[in-house]
């Protein structure tokens, strides 16, 4: 988390325009200790309006996608961090507008 903070500082301190929206949690390994004990850190860490509520799961569908950079929505659609993507996406467009 203070690595996180650091990099979001260091990035608005040059560029005092930029806003953060939200923390994204992805390649998400439900059931493996450690991706557990990162998501909970993070979360009694932060201030909880910070980190998005849509967890984005690790899946064979985002590695196939992401190797040729390629968008898993796109590419495999039905599959579980697709929708989370699009989760996402439904969750900002209610944000903004």
């Amino acid at each position: 988390t203070p690595q996180i903070l650091r990099g979001i500082q260091d990035v608005v301190s040059t560029n005092a325009e930029l806003t953060l929206d939200g923390i994204l949690m992805t390649m998400f390994d439900a059931g493996n200790p450690a991706s557990e004990r990162v998501v909970d850190y993070v979360r009694r860490h932060l201030p909880a309006n910070i980190v998005f509520d849509t967890v984005i799961p690790r899946t064979i569908a985002t590695a196939d996608a992401f190797a040729p950079g390629q968008p898993v929505v796109l590419r495999s659609p039905a599959d579980p961090a697709s929708q989370a993507y699009i989760n996402l996406a439904t969750q900002l467009v209610d944000r903004f507008l």
